[in-house]
């Protein structure tokens, strides 16, 4: 058999085991991510759900909007640690129920605003006017690159202009803010309406072994990325020792082969010099 072939061969098993080896990683990491993906969805039941900074009625965030959802990650004591959009807090058990399945549309969409006052309106840490040191940046007028999460009840900043305040995001110059607008300052707020689908409501209680606390919306990226890496190294290594060891008695036989062929040919350009080294002589070209 010629080299050539060999080594055709043997590229076509490197082709086959390489196929076999990226399958094997795929099918692995889908269980893992099948795992770590596990999530349960809960509907806000009622107006005025709060959703929390930490599991205590203090530090509200904002009121989540009725009929949307949140993103249940695990439980503690009377409140879900949850996420609503790229948000994270707590939510009360008891105002939320979870659904089995997962909503199209969990979040309220692309929902804006724009500061309308010439002055322009302050973003601030806290739903309250009163002393700098909530101050964030300056929203200028007629801005509208302002994201709506919620509303919540804060200091009357104009007198019987009302109490209510935006939980927003502010994106100016490459560079986010999040924080509290005073909702008389601005208009043209998109137009929320109802979540009208239609899931059913899990019974009992739910259980949160197989979820992990995610801050990115892809499932893949559960895990950590040194469990990634350590997955890809305990797989990639005895694979690759399996090639080695099963290559290795082709490789030395061809190493041989050729060795051999490099000997025979060496061995007939001897002979051959050897034949040309002298010659023959009659008796005739001697007179």
């Amino acid at each position: 058999m010629s080299v050539k072939l060999k080594r055709m061969k043997l590229s076509i098993k490197i082709l086959f085991l390489t196929i076999l080896i990226m399958l094997f990683c795929q099918n692995s990491f889908s269980a893992f991510a099948s795992q770590e993906s596990l999530t349960y969805y809960a509907r806000v039941m009622e107006n005025g759900v709060a959703f929390y900074q930490s599991p205590t009625d203090d530090d509200v965030i904002f009121v989540l909007p009725k009929s949307y959802f949140v993103e249940l990650l695990n439980t503690s004591g009377d409140y879900y640690y949850a996420r609503y959009i790229d948000i994270l807090g707590y939510v009360k058990k008891d105002e939320v129920k979870a659904v089995v399945g997962t909503p199209s549309s969990p979040f309220l969409k692309n929902i804006s605003f724009r500061v309308f006052v010439p002055s322009g309106a302050n973003l601030r840490s806290s739903p309250k006017n009163s002393g700098a040191n909530n101050l964030i940046c300056s929203i200028p007028f007629l801005d509208s690159n302002i994201s709506y999460y919620g509303e919540i009840e804060g200091e009357e900043s104009i007198s019987k202009k009302g109490t209510t305040w935006y939980y927003c995001k502010y994106y100016n110059n490459n560079s986010l803010y999040v924080g509290y607008v005073y909702a008389p300052l601005c208009d043209c707020v998109d137009t929320i309406t109802e979540n009208t689908e239609e899931l059913e409501y899990m019974q009992g209680e739910l259980s949160f072994s197989l979820t992990s606390v995610q801050t990115s919306t892809d499932p893949m990226t559960g895990m950590s990325q040194t469990a990634q890496t350590l997955i890809i190294v305990a797989i990639s290594l005895p694979c690759l020792l399996f090639i080695y060891l099963l290559f290795k008695p082709t490789m030395i036989a061809e190493t041989k082969s050729e060795s051999g062929t490099k000997t025979k040919r060496q061995k007939k350009k001897i002979s051959r010099l050897k034949k040309s080294d002298y010659f023959e002589f009659n008796d005739d070209d001697l007179n």
